[in-house]
C-alpha cells in the first residue's frame, strides 16, 4: 500500500484497501465495507470515495460513492448497479483490494433547528451517515425515505440502527404514506425544521422550492457523474444561482438550496 497523499486540504488518503464485507441489500443494490481507517476518521457525512472498480485500469476512470457510515475503523457504501462500472464492483468479494481515494468534498453542516432528512432512491446513502452523525451529536433526525415501491426502498433498516426515526412514502402506496416523498415532506414540514435532501434533481429542485416558499433553510447533495473528484476534469458542474457554475467534487456535492439551479 501506498502511503497518504495529500491532495487538497484536509487529510485525503490514495491508496489499497481490503474489501471485509460485500452484502445485497436489494434489487441491484449492494452495500460494501472496506477496512480503511484513516478514511474512518477523516471522513465527514456529505463526503464521498472515488474507488477504482475493477481489479485493472479498465475501465480507467474511477467511480464516485459517497460515505454510507463508518462503523470503527470501516467505512460502508451504498450502490445500485447502473453500468458497467458498478457491475465490476458487484462482483468484488470479501479479501480482494480496491484502489480507494478519499474523502473528498464538502459535507453537510450543523442544523440550526430539529433536522428533517429527505432521501430518495439511493439518496440515502449520505444521509444515513449524516443521521449517524447527528445522534452523536445528541439531536434526534428524523428521515423521510421515498421510493416506488417498498421494493424499490433503501436504507432503512440501517437508519433505524444508527437511530433515526424513519417514514416512509412509496408512490405506489405499497408501504408507509402513499405519494412521493416530496409531498409527505409537506404534510411533515414544520417551521422550525432544517431540511437536508438527496436525491434525483427533479426531486431535490420539488425539495428546495417547498422549503424556500417556507423560508426555511435546506441544505442538498447533488448526485453529479464525476471522473476525477478533484476539480480538475471540470466535469460535475452544477450551475450558480448567482451566475457561473461551481463543481459538485469540490464545492459540493452538499449546497445550501440557494447556491445552485438544478
Amino acid at each position: 500500500m501506498r502511503p497518504p497523499q495529500i491532495l487538497r486540504e484536509g487529510d485525503v488518503f490514495e491508496g489499497k484497501v481490503p474489501i471485509t464485507s460485500h452484502i445485497s441489500v436489494g434489487r441491484r443494490a449492494f452495500l460494501l465495507r472496506i477496512g480503511a481507517s484513516q478514511v474512518a476518521r477523516e471522513a465527514a457525512p456529505g463526503q464521498f470515495l472515488m474507488f477504482r472498480v475493477g481489479p485493472t485500469y479498465d475501465p480507467l476512470l474511477r467511480r464516485p460513492f459517497s460515505v454510507c457510515r463508518v462503523v470503527g475503523e470501516e467505512v460502508e457504501v451504498m450502490y445500485r448497479v447502473v453500468g458497467r462500472g458498478t457491475a465490476l464492483l458487484s462482483e468484488r468479494r470479501p479479501g480482494e483490494e480496491l484502489k480507494v481515494l478519499g474523502p473528498l468534498g464538502r459535507g453537510f453542516r450543523p442544523p440550526h433547528g430539529p433536522p428533517l432528512l429527505v432521501a430518495g432512491g439511493m439518496g440515502v446513502a449520505p444521509l444515513i451517515f449524516w443521521a449517524q452523525r447527528l445522534r452523536e451529536l445528541g439531536y434526534g433526525p428524523t428521515v423521510l425515505l421515498g421510493a416506488a415501491s417498498a421494493g424499490e426502498l433503501l436504507g432503512e433498516g440501517i437508519l433505524r440502527e444508527v437511530g433515526a426515526e424513519v417514514r416512509v412514502a412509496t408512490e405506489d402506496g405499497s408501504l408507509g404514506f402513499r405519494g412521493t416523498v416530496v409531498e409527505l415532506l409537506e404534510r411533515e414540514l414544520e417551521p422550525s425544521h432544517f431540511v437536508y435532501a438527496c436525491g434525483p434533481s427533479g426531486m431535490l429542485r420539488r425539495v428546495v422550492a417547498l422549503v424556500e416558499a417556507k423560508g426555511l433553510p435546506c441544505q442538498i447533495s447533488v448526485e453529479e457523474v464525476m471522473a476525477c473528484g478533484v476539480g480538475a476534469c471540470m466535469g460535475c458542474a452544477v450551475r450558480a444561482r448567482a451566475g457561473g457554475y461551481l463543481l459538485a467534487c469540490k464545492d459540493g456535492p452538499v449546497f445550501d438550496g440557494e447556491e445552485v439551479t438544478l
